[in-house]
């Protein structure tokens, strides 16, 4: 199709008031919807309502923290979501029936972070390995890439070549530092560690 430099841009029939409103109509909403229906399919399955299995893995993972499901005995939904996790991750589906079974009836609890403050209390992975192992995974679940990239990013500018036989542990520390911005530091605690590491002629 060829544009004209005019008022409004044309197309099968529909008018645009300029080349801008085109191509936000023809190719920036065609790629969120794009965008949008591949999640879908990825997550939700197909249009004929059959889930996808990442969809089902994710939706498993609740009934394991909902309390009244194991104080009793556990219902069908229960059962079937420990079989899908289990069939996936290569856990004992027996063993981490009767985990959930003890956890939920010794400690109530209401929502995921109040499961991890009891089990991080209680070394939660001595007594309950793989349901912290459960716990893990859906709590990493939502995470972004955007960290690693981030990483990568930092990586770039710190190693260049005035620091070409930086090693690892040097690196990792400068990382450390550049990613996390937001972390408050006490320089008075770093100058007392920096202290404490070897005898100094100087005063610090």
């Amino acid at each position: 199709m060829r544009l004209q430099h005019g008022p409004t841009v044309s197309q099968v029939g529909a008018q645009f008031e300029s080349v801008e409103a085109y191509f936000r109509s023809t190719v920036y909403y065609s790629f969120l919807d794009s965008m949008t229906e591949e999640l879908k399919r990825r997550f939700k399955g197909n249009k004929h309502g059959s889930g996808s299995p990442t969809d089902k893995i994710i939706q498993s993972f609740h009934p394991l923290t909902v309390h009244a499901k194991w104080v009793s005995n556990p219902d069908a939904e229960a059962k079937e979501a420990v079989h899908i996790l289990c069939d996936f991750y290569g856990e004992d589906e027996d063993q981490l029936q009767a985990e959930l079974k003890v956890f939920h009836s010794s400690f109530p609890s209401e929502n995921l972070k109040e499961i991890f403050a009891i089990l991080r209390e209680n070394r939660g992975q001595l007594i309950f390995p793989a349901f912290v192992k459960m716990i893990q995974i859906y709590a990493t679940l939502p995470v972004t890439t955007a960290s690693v990239e981030r990483t990568f990013s930092k990586r770039k500018i710190i190693k260049n070549q005035l620091r070409s036989l930086c090693g690892q542990e040097r690196l990792s520390d400068l990382l450390l530092i550049a990613i996390e911005t937001d972390i408050q530091i006490k320089h008075s605690e770093v100058i007392r560690i920096f202290k404490d590491m070897a005898p100094r002629r100087m005063l610090l």
